[in-house]
């Protein structure tokens, strides 16, 4: 018998995880949306929604306790893409002023 992780508000009980989209995640995918005008969730590779994305992510991990697998669910990415994200963010915090500058009330807002 496999032992799954057991979280309220699970929907489909047939699949191995299934986060639900919590209060927190549902204000940070929000205030991503409005902040770069992007939805993180379309399937389209244009910068802007890769950047919201990613950002989404990042923020969903370093705020929340949900797993990257739960994370890369709520976008239909797999748990590698939840990790690349964070490393392409957390590189650009370092290096690119304009990224910085683009986001930074973003993270005042979320404590980062």
């Amino acid at each position: 018998m496999i032992n799954y992780w057991i979280i309220p508000g699970i929907i489909d009980p047939k699949k191995q995880f299934k986060a639900p989209l919590i209060a927190k995640e549902k204000l940070i995918i929000q205030r991503v949306a409005s902040y770069t005008g992007a939805d993180p969730f379309k399937k389209n590779k244009k910068s802007k929604i890769i950047e919201a994305r990613q950002v989404a992510m990042y923020l969903i991990r370093k705020t929340t306790h949900l797993t990257l697998t739960g994370i890369g669910e709520l976008f239909n990415r797999n748990h590698a893409t939840v990790i690349h994200a964070c490393k392409v963010v957390e590189n650009y915090r370092e290096t690119d002023k304009n990224f910085n500058e683009k986001f930074n009330d973003l993270f005042k807002e979320f404590e980062l």
